[in-house]
């Protein structure tokens, strides 16, 4: 089969020669799903180790013998008491087989035979969690061996640490080294590599040249984000339009770009190809444009005759080029041809009804198909066209990534910060550096032997950096731990190509061991995995033989001592559920999943059922929901899957990788921040409202719309929590919105409350802290933004447990490697995970990690890349497979998309002679019959059988409760009277009083009203116009009354409140009516307030001792003008404080005065806002019972503020201005009062003292 590419650049021929010094030849890439390098033998065979691969051989691929590497595959079973404690020693330890078992042995022995010091032994692993497991393992091993030295033990010792302590001559004085070493545990070396990289570059300042005084930042997004959007600003700016136009097309913000590229930051040494510029991608463009002239010429000289060539010709197909198909096409290029410039977007599926290949394509059998010049220029115009976009794209985004690694650097050198991956670079730099071997032997001597657990997870920087450091000598030691079939990081930056090239270079000195005893599963289901990983039928399981090779493994001798068994009987462990559409036809991705997540959770309700029965059990106990695990790929299959459980009664924790900043709390958290930061903004609030947070209907929403009060008290609870979020911090008012709002109860009483209530608070505990490093309400809306961007998830940001009861549980399989479990359900095997935007694949001459951004060789890196993706599928498979101790249970079937995954690869495979390809079966009987030739080859006890029918188990609980200590309960009420009390309270019983912004009309009668309407009494009304309103007035300069100004003062306010702007002279008139009408007879005007006699919204609290609602009647009733504002009100005595805004505090010539701005529509015109109206107005409300209380908050806050204060000469009184009424020259719209001094006394007692 000729490669699609030439030959010249599909195959590069590079010599060399073996350790043994035998030339080889190797050919590269190869096509196909095997690894380089593909070696031919020349002169040596080995007829055990020869395999069939293909290689190009003149113009076509064919069969040819290549030979595994010698020695490459010799690897021995690890005895940790007798292997070499010098050199490099590769260890592969397969799931289960007791890795950090042997790595406490190991310690102990070097602290035992080599006489090293806890110190000494350095242990580096990838994750906090890891060490501090690893600190534990090692510390219960040594104080387990001084235990059975002292003869303390109460059990046996296990025979490897029997053996090694059998052999130790100075018993007393192991056990002194012991009990130092466990004194010291503290201080021993186990660190992550960035720990350790920071360690050492502190220690060895000098050598290493590392900086005093730095900074060591934990999260380096803030910075990138920075940068990027800098890169992006400078660049926009030298652009023309169409550039820009295309650029927003491709990149839609700067934060789209930084996405683009973020893929690419955890690789260390990246390669971008091809090695173009934006010069380049000029040099493209221009000559499209050229291209672009020519189409223009000839379509101008000729577009009639092509259009009629087109339209009559009788050899093209009409139902391909019928009139409708042309017509649009004709019309295409006459756009692109008025167009005057190239564009660089193209209608580009009709142009290609001009190209010859798509004529002859549509031409009728027999016939020629139509010809014409301009028909080869569109064709080479689309493909120049094409071409020099991707170009343009690819120097793009090499150019962004170029200026972010280089300012990231600078920046952070610049304000002398260090980033966890920058003490990785500073210690390269440091052993490649003038004192790197002193730098590396400083570092020996400080840790003569290194233990690197999860090996298979690094990159080629921290290999570079071990491997500078211990080169193999006999003074000291570098045990690589790990297994390459559980590499599974890649995302994270881990590359087992870097593994690879370990293997190789450890093959020759024979120091590659591996661990054979699998200590975890069951015997049987050992056997099912050797089956299925090792079956003969099977070449490359983990597709890079032989660098990764699959080695049986054995169980071990207690394997079987607890087993499972349902009703007495054996289970088999491994059991494949088939299932396929209807006639055959495979399963479509959705129906599949829901298909197998009922099943799943219908036969875990049954075991589950079982068990409380006694009749599923683990050795001698039932079988426990905890024992159980679901294992999906990604947090969507887990939602399913609990959504399956929870369907048959079954409760589930869900335990993943993802980042709590990509759920939907994320989201909904962002829209209620913003309608905290701008409640004013009513369209933010209402998004807000209409969150699972608040689960308010649309229904809701139009209630609160015309029921003005309660659209004011939640605006103006909205703006308490901003206060408090100002004043006191985030989580003050966070936690006050939670209360109030009653948001734990909304979220627990929805599907999955439990896991949104801890989502929820653990975004608040990041909020927080983000809040002490981004001061502002701005700053940490800014920092959510930037994480909500960039969702892959930190040890912060993965989400949290939401429970910590005993159920079944929902991993990811990412997160359950280095866990085991009793019983494993996986219920979407086939899937094959997104697809990545990034072309990532390894250079097969160099191993190196390349981006292809369009080269020439675009297509051959594809099918690198799609073998690299197939490998880490199966060993993603493999970790899921080995989780299980007892049982596991795996769907399978006729699913779309299934011959690309994993299961598929190792059941289906087939060679026919040549290379191994997938030959998924038609059938279900078919798929049957190549699993149950896999068990009759294997002797593996399979068990095959149609899916379940859709979960028909309903689990019950037996509801046993623990029998211990209870809280007594209270039965009757607890009486509760303080609180805090408002305006709004007493009359309507509202607990929290905010800004009045008009709850109601008044109820006059506008049926008779004839008089023409004026615009301000069209402007609309109800909660939005009067907050509207208010906030006008709240941020007017009042002496700014010219007309310009005012204008363009409320334009701006409209814009910001949502309002249309038609609407702005009325405003603007009403603003200067109520501006420069005269209050009183003394001629005072609001315009001569200036900014420095006023307070807008003030609020208050003053005490209450007691205020009863007979106490209060009492007072008022004395005042005949006030006597009806205490009638029919009905409220519980009040101690605690009373709340509440007013909307205008004034000092005019010595005296101070409160105002209240009310927008209640009392008719169509001025004169209906007359002294009669405005008093039933006053009366409806109650409103001389709300400035009794405002004026009682003011008299107090003048008595304390005023040494000479004297109600009668300071206090100038109340008015009540109804702004849509009020015109100079008239008194309509306002209503003045000022109480007498007797009775805000009284009510000032009546607070105070609880009596009138």
């Amino acid at each position: 089969m000729p490669p699609p590419l030439s030959a010249s650049r599909r195959v590069g021929i590079y010599r060399e020669r073996s350790r043994s010094g035998r030339k080889i030849t190797t050919v590269a890439p190869p096509i196909g799903p095997f690894p380089p390098p593909f070696v031919v033998c020349s002169r040596w065979q080995r007829r055990r180790s020869v395999v069939w691969r293909r290689v190009w051989v003149g113009r076509c691929w064919r069969p040819a013998r290549v030979s595994r590497q010698p020695g490459i595959d010799k690897m021995q079973p690890l005895n940790p008491l007798s292997c070499p404690l010098t050199g490099r020693l590769l260890i592969e330890a397969s799931a289960g087989t007791g890795k950090t078992y042997t790595i406490a042995i190991l310690f102990l022995r070097l602290l035992l035979q080599a006489r090293l010091e806890v110190e000494q032994i350095l242990v580096v692993t990838f994750t906090e969690a890891a060490t501090a497991e690893l600190r534990m393992r090692i510390r219960a091993r040594l104080r387990e061996a001084l235990q059975q030295l002292r003869g303390l033990a109460q059990q046996p010792p296990d025979p490897l640490l029997r053996e090694l302590l059998d052999g130790i001559d100075g018993r007393q004085e192991a056990q002194q080294r012991l009990e130092d070493a466990l004194v010291r545990m503290d201080e021993a070396s186990v660190f992550t590599i960035h720990g350790f990289c920071g360690r050492v570059l502190q220690e060895n300042a000098f050598e290493s040249g590392m900086p005093f005084e730095v900074e060591l930042i934990s999260d380096e997004r803030a910075l990138r984000h920075e940068i990027i959007c800098d890169f992006w600003r400078s660049r926009l700016a030298v652009l023309d339009l169409p550039q820009t136009v295309w650029l927003r097309e491709q990149w839609k913000t700067p934060e789209a770009l930084l996405s683009a590229l973020q893929g690419t930051l955890p690789h260390t040494g990246l390669s971008l190809i091809p090695a173009l510029g934006l010069a380049d991608a000029k040099l493209a463009w221009r000559e499209v444009e050229v291209r672009y002239q020519e189409l223009c010429t000839v379509w101008a000289a000729q577009g009639a005759e092509i259009s009629e060539l087109l339209t009559t010709s009788k050899a093209l197909n009409r139902r391909s080029y019928n009139k409708s198909v042309v017509t649009k096409a004709l019309a295409a290029m006459g756009e692109l041809i008025e167009a005057g410039s190239c564009p660089s977007c193209l209608a580009e599926k009709q142009l290609e009804r001009f190209t010859p290949s798509m004529l002859e394509e549509k031409t009728k059998a027999g016939e020629t198909p139509p010809a014409h010049p301009l028909f080869d220029l569109v064709a080479g115009f689309i493909a120049a066209h094409s071409s020099a976009l991707g170009m343009r794209r690819a120097a793009w985004l090499r150019e962004a990534h170029a200026y972010l690694l280089s300012e990231l650097a600078r920046r952070k050198e610049e304000r002398r910060q260090l980033y966890f991956d920058d003490l990785l670079r500073r210690m390269q730099q440091a052993l490649q550096g003038e004192s790197g071997g002193r730098f590396a032997a400083a570092v020996r001597r400080r840790f003569p032997v290194a233990m690197i657990d999860e090996f298979q997870d690094t990159d080629p920087l921290q290999y570079q950096i071990f491997s500078g450091i211990y080169p193999g000598e006999a003074d000291n030691a570098l045990f690589m731990i790990g297994d390459p079939k559980q590499a599974i990081y890649s995302f994270r930056g881990a590359d087992i190509f870097t593994y690879m090239q370990a293997r190789r270079e450890t093959a020759s000195a024979g120091t590659q061991y591996t661990l054979d005893t699998n200590w975890r599963s069951a015997s049987a289901l050992v056997s099912c995995v050797n089956a299925l990983f090792g079956h003969k039928r099977l070449e490359s399981p983990f597709i890079y033989e032989p660098d990764i090779q699959f080695q049986p493994v054995n169980a071990s001798t207690t394997a079987d001592q607890a087993p499972l068994r349902l009703a007495g009987e054996a289970v088999p462990p491994l059991q494949f559920w088939l299932m396929s559409g209807e006639a055959e036809r495979p399963l479509d991705l959705g129906p599949a999943r829901e298909r197998a997540a009922a099943a799943s959770a219908g036969r875990i309700a049954e075991l589950l059922n079982q068990a409380q029965q006694g009749v599923a059990l683990i050795g001698e106990r039932p079988l426990r929901a905890r024992d159980i695990a679901v294992l999906v790929r990604t947090h969507a299959e887990g939602l399913q899957m609990q959504q399956a459980l929870s369907a048959c009664g079954v409760s589930s924790v869900a335990i993943g990788r993802e980042s709590v900043f990509a759920s939907q709390e994320a989201a909904e958290l962002a829209l209620l921040l913003n309608a905290i930061a701008a409640p004013e903004d009513e369209a933010q609030l209402r998004a807000a409202l209409v969150t699972s947070l608040f689960g308010c209907s649309l229904s809701d929403l139009a209630a609160l719309a015309v029921d003005e009060l309660a659209w004011g008290e939640l605006l103006q609870r909205f703006r308490r929590y901003r206060q408090a979020w100002v004043q006191q911090g985030f989580m003050v008012g966070f936690q006050a919105l939670l209360h109030r709002e009653a948001i734990p109860q909304q979220l627990l009483s929805q599907p999955g409350g439990e896991r949104r209530i801890t989502n929820l608070l653990q975004l608040a505990e990041l909020l927080q802290l983000a809040s002490r490093e981004r001061p502002g309400i701005d700053g940490v809306l800014r920092w959510f933004a930037e994480q909500r961007a960039d969702t892959s998830p930190s040890d912060e940001s993965e989400l949290r447990l939401e429970s910590d009861a005993a159920l079944v549980q929902i991993v990811t399989i990412h997160k359950s490697k280095g866990l085991e479990y009793p019983v494993v359900f996986l219920p979407f095997p086939w899937g094959i995970g997104k697809k990545s935007d990034l072309l990532l694949f390894h250079n097969p001459a160099s191993g190196r990690l390349c981006l292809d951004l369009g080269s020439d060789d675009a297509a051959a890196h594809l099918a690198l890349a799609e073998r690299e993706r197939l490998a880490e599928r199966l060993r993603l498979f493999y970790v899921a497979l080995t989780r299980a101790k007892h049982l596991c249970v795996m769907s399978w079937g006729r699913i779309k998309g299934a011959e690309q995954s994993a299961p598929a690869w190792l059941l289906h495979q087939t060679s026919d002679g040549g290379e191994p390809r997938v030959a998924m079966p038609e059938t279900l009987q078919g798929i049957a019959a190549d699993i149950q030739r896999l068990a009759e080859e294997t002797g593996a006890e399979l068990l095959i059988e149609a899916l379940p029918n859709e979960a028909t188990a309903s689990y019950r609980s037996s509801g046993k409760e623990c029998v211990g200590l209870r809280v007594a309960e209270l039965a009757g009420l607890v009486p509760h009277r303080w609180r805090l009390a408002s305006f709004s309270s007493l009359v309507a019983g509202v607990e929290s009083e905010w800004p009045d912004h008009d709850a109601a009309d008044g109820g006059i009668d506008t049926a008779r009203q004839t008089a023409p309407l004026e615009d301000i009494f069209r402007f609309p009304r109800g909660p939005r116009a009067g907050t509207f309103i208010h906030s006008l007035l709240e941020h007017c300069d009042f002496g700014a009354i010219d007309q310009e100004g005012l204008q363009a003062f409320v334009q701006r306010q409209l814009q910001s409140h949502g309002f249309e702007s038609h609407w702005g002279e009325a405003l603007s008139g009403m603003l200067r009516d109520l501006l420069t009408t005269e209050l009183d007879q003394n001629g005072l005007q609001l315009c001569q307030i200036s900014r420095a006699d006023r307070l807008d919204e003030m609020e208050f609290f003053y005490p209450l001792a007691s205020l009863s609602q007979p106490g209060l009647q009492e007072v008022l009733a004395k005042f005949a003008d006030y006597r009806s504002s205490g009638e029919g009100l009905s409220f519980d005595s009040t101690e605690g404080l009373m709340r509440g805004f007013i909307d205008l505090v004034f000092q005019h010539q010595g005296r101070f005065y409160l105002a209240d701005y009310k927008s209640n529509h009392l008719g169509n015109r001025p004169e209906e806002y007359h002294c009669e109206a405005l008093e039933q107005a006053m009366q409806a409300h109650r409103y001389r019972l709300q400035y009794l209380i405002y004026t009682l908050a003011l008299h107090r806050y003048l008595r304390q503020r005023l040494p000479d204060y004297d109600y009668q000469r300071h206090f100038g009184g109340v008015y009540y201005l109804f702004v849509r009424g009020i015109r100079p020259g008239s008194r309509h719209g306002i209503f003045y009062d000022r109480p007498p001094l007797a009775l805000i006394e009284a009510l000032d007692r009546l607070c105070a003292e609880g009596q009138a």
